[in-house]
């Protein structure tokens, strides 16, 4: 396994940052995942923007050429669909006093993921039609706050990523996969690293929360082409439990079904296997049929 190491492509064992390294002491970058589908990232002009916001954000110089440092890693570990973990920290001395201009160091990593499109899923059916979905999702409701301000230090990792991670952590005694979120007023923002959506009879509905992942607004196009109504709202979690459906949404998992949250069964129904199914053509279509 091949690791990118602040320009280098080195074996695992040799992908080390320094311990005087700032991101190491002080928290002082962020983490942002990828997914690649046929040696291609998805959505990465929205990546790339969301990069550069948070570089903005922490004032850290925009790294140079990453969209090339990934394809190198995928390359050099001979993969082509996989999930990627790009991490930017602050570059420059240990200490307090930040040089605004240091060279920031830049750690990618990458692991094998399964293929998307219609080739996606674990088997195919017998009688050859859609592949197997996402394994369905357990989610749990933690007590755990995100902050919901506009704090431009909110990609810390020191800040958000712990909360997200006690978050996790916290749904560990109900085995669940996934926690979700609430803001400080009690009102959803999604999963700890998914987007939350859900459906009743009337729309398709999403927590009105920052930041978005990049795959949230595909799906809300996606809903918007085949005319199901999408609204935006605060929305507390029985709002959830008594949904018809629901899933979460994140660029290295895809679209995957919520079976239980809080215990309450909920599951998949007409309106996530279509957008699930429509995703799919989507990606087939712009990954992979251009190599075929």
């Amino acid at each position: 396994m091949y690791y990118h190491v602040d320009g280098d492509l080195v074996e695992r064992e040799n992908a080390v940052v320094g311990v005087e390294n700032r991101g190491f002491l002080h928290g002082d970058g962020f983490t942002e995942r990828l997914r690649a589908y046929g040696g291609t990232v998805f959505e990465w002009r929205a990546h790339e923007r969301r990069i550069e916001a948070k570089c903005e954000a922490l004032s850290i110089p925009v790294p140079a050429d990453l969209h090339e440092r990934i394809e190198g890693t995928l390359a050099a570990n001979d993969l082509t669909d996989a999930a990627i973990r790009l991490s930017i920290a602050r570059g420059g001395e240990p200490t307090f006093a930040l040089d605004l201009d240091a060279t920031p160091s830049v750690v990618i990593g990458v692991e094998a993921a399964p293929r998307g499109g219609r080739g996606g899923g674990d088997e195919r059916q017998d009688d050859g039609d859609e592949a197997d979905r996402a394994t369905p999702a357990v989610v749990q409701t933690v007590t755990i706050r995100r902050s919901s301000d506009s704090d431009p230090f909110g990609e810390r990792s020191t800040r958000i990523r712990a909360h997200l991670e006690l978050a996790r952590a916290a749904t560990d005694e109900y085995r669940a996969d996934e926690a979700l979120v609430r803001d400080r007023g009690g009102a959803l923002t999604g999963g700890a690293t998914s987007d939350l959506l859900f459906v009743d009879e009337f729309a398709l509905h999403v927590p009105a929360a920052d930041p978005v992942g990049v795959l949230r607004p595909v799906v809300c196009d996606l809903a918007h082409e085949e005319e199901i109504p999408v609204e935006t709202g605060r929305y507390a979690p029985n709002a959830v439990r008594e949904a018809s459906e629901a899933f979460l949404a994140s660029a290295v998992e895809g679209i995957r079904p919520i079976s239980r949250l809080d215990g309450i069964t909920i599951g998949d129904g007409p309106v996530t296997r279509l957008l699930s199914a429509t995703f799919d053509e989507l990606v087939e279509e712009e990954y992979y049929a251009a190599s075929c």
